[in-house]
């Protein structure tokens, strides 16, 4: 087991997800918006987020998971406790951080679900995560492209979050993101950005199909987009 940064360059598709989903009204509205255009996105909800769903869900965000799974989108593993696992052993992984959101995934959806990837927090990777991930016959996916969305000025939220999508964008990119109020507002200017480049935005389960050579596609040229940025990074900021 190896863990995957990224799908095949020689194919224009690129993979948009999305961690923690700790706000379930942002949760859902980035799900809906993605419906509403039929592309489906990958979330990665640590375990806690799913419990406290099923627990004590906001008004109006009950069965959130469910929900979300009936758009069309899918879900890997981000860890039940989302800690560094840095310390943890491999059964220690296996038993209370993988199974245990395998566990409590299943309650949210009402029937076994198993996630398409795991994502450890902070994208932490040791031995024992790819003991566990073997044991557990779980890919571990991390990113290519950080978009950073949980650091960016709220003021120049949307704008900065726009110009790094363009800057980031080619074939074969793994997104990482958040659901964040950022990430909800520059979903307009993703889409736009790849309907320009000839990118389509596939499920992660797609994409590591393909890496695997599960499904058979043609390699196609991309066209390269000049992107104009909005803004700058910040002082010190840099990108993946």
């Amino acid at each position: 087991i190896t863990a995957i940064f990224h799908g095949r360059r020689d194919v224009p598709q690129v993979c948009l997800t999305y961690d923690d989903m700790w706000d379930e009204a942002v949760s859902l509205k980035i799900a809906e918006a993605f419906a509403e255009k039929d592309i489906k996105v990958t979330f990665f909800p640590a375990g806690l987020g799913i419990r406290a769903n099923i627990n004590t869900p906001t008004a109006g965000h009950e069965n959130l998971y469910q929900r979300i799974y009936e758009l069309g989108h899918e879900f890997g593993c981000h860890t039940y406790s989302h800690i560094d696992i840095t310390d943890l052993t491999a059964r220690d992984l296996g038993d209370s951080q993988i199974q245990t959101w395998i566990e409590v995934m299943n309650d949210a959806l009402g029937f076994e679900y198993q996630p398409v990837a795991l994502r450890p927090p902070m994208g932490i990777v040791t031995n024992a995560l790819f003991d566990a991930a073997y044991e557990t016959d779980l890919p571990i996916v991390l990113w290519s492209a950080d978009m950073r969305d949980s650091f960016c000025a709220p003021d120049q939220c949307e704008a900065e979050l726009s110009w790094r999508f363009g800057v980031l964008l080619k074939n074969g990119e793994i997104f990482l993101q958040h659901t964040t109020e950022g990430s909800l507002a520059v979903i307009n200017q993703q889409l736009e950005l790849l309907d320009e480049m000839k990118l389509s935005t596939v499920l992660l389960s797609e994409m590591l199909a393909v890496l695997n050579g599960e499904i058979e596609v043609t390699p196609e040229a991309v066209a390269e987009v000049e992107v104009t940025p909005e803004v700058t990074p910040g002082a010190g900021e840099s990108t993946p």
